[in-house]
């Protein structure tokens, strides 16, 4: 066990220098065995240990089994213990020959790290990652073919009005192409009606007088506008960002002049977990919470203490995530538009999922905010306009948009 320790704890600086050095943003995905090559020898020791352990777990089960149950104290659990050891083993050889054997064609392979840089003397922070490109046909065969029923529910699934974006991800589409013509479709959908009145609860703002947020400057110019709509407003407010960086950027930006107002400045990843930074949201009515993408969704935060939804980028997914890049890499080998197929129906579920924290009764009422003008400038963007439960106003000015939520506020 010492030596399997020692064995794993080389292959994975091995695995973090490689990273630190080549990666990006802590992950590099490799796409042919050549990568490997370098690594052989500790997955070799790695391979031989493991068989070995596997092989004296395996002679002292049977020898278990071999004695009476009355002879040794607690026999179940020490049976079930080697025998549950035995089986760790026998797993971790399956998945160690799968990354020895990679399938390139159907398997995303990467390597990743949480550690900023490498250091000789600290214990490697590293991953070795594998995730099939598509999961419709393995949903198929392990779950679907297996049910009678199956309902799938949830406020943002379709676009606009449709699933078909979601049944052709999850393979959906597959069980309604096997059943004959003679039967009904096995797939049943159904799209309800809104409870709430969005025209009446929410005022929708897409300013168009900030730079596109691939201009240098656009960070600057969104926590300006920040600054200046939270200095009007003392509103609950929920900015939710797309990566760290930016929230981090933003945070830096306006934590001191936050302080010196008496606001406070809840941040992802800076102010505690996930459910302690929304107790105090909640308590806390006037606060400022930065979330990023966990944020986007499973949050529900009722009543005045949001009233303010910042949507600081459109949230497409970084093309370069290994799953994401071998996907797209996947659809332009068939022949199809992985930007249009896959980039832009993703981008607006997760908007529709980041709206939706907003109104979550049918007494809640709120301002979203969209800094991102690609949503106004790009032709893309009306399919996320399209997909709003009520019409946006295009802001032309930042003395516009105070005007605007000041006389909202007043009204509600």
């Amino acid at each position: 066990i010492k030596s399997l320790e020692s064995s794993a704890t080389e292959l994975f600086k091995k695995i973090n220098k490689i990273v630190c050095t080549k990666g990006n943003y802590g992950k590099l995905r490799y796409k042919n065995i050549a990568y490997l090559n370098q690594l052989k020898d500790y997955f070799t020791d790695i391979n031989d240990i493991l068989a070995l352990l596997y092989s004296k777990f395996s002679i002292i089960y049977n020898e278990l089994m071999n004695i009476s149950s009355d002879i040794i104290q607690n026999y179940d659990q020490i049976l079930s213990d080697v025998d549950g050891v035995r089986k760790d083993l026998e797993e971790l050889k399956t998945k160690l020959q799968c990354i020895l054997e990679p399938d390139f064609e159907n398997i995303v392979y990467w390597i990743e790290t949480t550690d900023s840089e490498y250091n000789e003397n600290k214990f490697p922070h590293s991953v070795l990652h594998s995730a099939p490109i598509e999961i419709k046909e393995l949903l198929n065969k392990y779950l679907f073919e297996h049910l009678d029923t199956a309902i799938l529910t949830s406020a943002t699934i379709a676009i606009r009005g449709k699933f078909n974006f979601f049944k052709t991800l999850l393979g959906l589409n597959l069980l309604s192409s096997k059943s004959s013509s003679d039967e009904h479709d096995k797939i049943l959908e159904f799209v309800a009606k809104s409870p709430f009145n969005y025209q009446e609860q929410v005022k929708v703002l897409l300013p168009n007088f900030i730079v596109s947020p691939k201009d240098p400057h656009f960070s600057a110019q969104a926590a300006r506008l920040l600054d200046k709509i939270l200095e009007q407003h003392s509103k609950g407010t929920l900015v939710l960002f797309t990566s760290y960086k930016n929230l981090n950027d933003c945070y830096d930006a306006l934590n001191e002049k936050f302080l010196q107002k008496d606001v406070m400045l809840l941040a992802q990843g800076r102010s505690g977990s996930r459910t302690s930074m929304l107790e105090v949201f909640r308590e806390n009515k006037s606060s400022v919470l930065f979330g990023t993408r966990s944020f986007w969704e499973g949050v529900d935060v009722k009543g005045e203490a949001l009233e303010m939804l910042i949507l600081y980028k459109l949230p497409f997914m970084v093309p370069s995530e290994p799953t994401v890049e071998a996907y797209h890499e996947k659809l332009e080998k068939e022949g199809k538009n992985s930007f249009m197929h896959y980039s832009l129906p993703m981008a607006i579920l997760h908007f529709k999922q980041g709206f939706g924290r907003l109104i979550r009764n049918k007494t809640d009422t709120g301002i979203v905010i969209v800094l991102d003008n690609r949503i106004i400038r790009k032709k893309y963007g009306r399919y996320f306009i399209e997909d709003m439960p009520c019409t946006p106003i295009i802001v032309r000015s930042e003395t516009a948009i105070i005007d605007l939520t000041s006389n909202w506020f007043r009204k509600i």
